[in-house]
C-alpha cells in the first residue's frame, strides 16, 4: 500500500506544515479552493488558531472565518506544495477590485 500523499507549507503563518491531502479535504471547506482569472489554484487557510480547531473537531469546516491565509498551490520537486502568498497579491491574482 502506498503511502498517502503530502502536501507541505512553506512561508506565512503554517510554514513548515506537512499534512496528507485527505486532510485538505476534510478540513478546509470546498469554496476555500479558489482559481485564478490566469487558472492559478489557491487554497485560503483559516487563521491558525481556527485550523487547530477544526484538526480537534471543535469547529466546522464551513464556518466563517476571518482573514483567511492565501497559499498558491504548486507542484514542486518532492511533490504537492502550498505557497504562501499575501493576500494583496491574492486579490490581484483574483484580478479583484480590492487589490488596489
Amino acid at each position: 500500500m502506498a503511502p498517502p500523499a503530502q502536501a507541505e507549507f512553506i512561508r506565512g503563518p503554517f510554514d513548515g506544515l506537512v499534512i496528507d491531502i485527505d486532510q485538505v479535504d476534510r478540513f478546509v471547506a470546498d469554496d476555500a479552493m479558489r482559481e485564478s482569472y490566469d487558472n492559478r489554484l489557491f487554497l485560503l487557510m483559516p487563521p491558525l488558531v481556527d485550523w487547530d480547531r477544526l484538526v480537534e473537531g471543535k469547529a466546522d469546516r464551513d464556518g466563517r472565518f476571518d482573514l483567511p491565509h492565501p497559499y498558491e498551490v504548486c507542484i514542486r520537486p518532492g511533490g504537492l506544495k502550498f505557497v504562501y502568498c499575501d493576500i494583496g497579491r491574492y486579490w490581484d491574482a483574483m484580478d479583484d477590485p480590492r487589490a488596489s
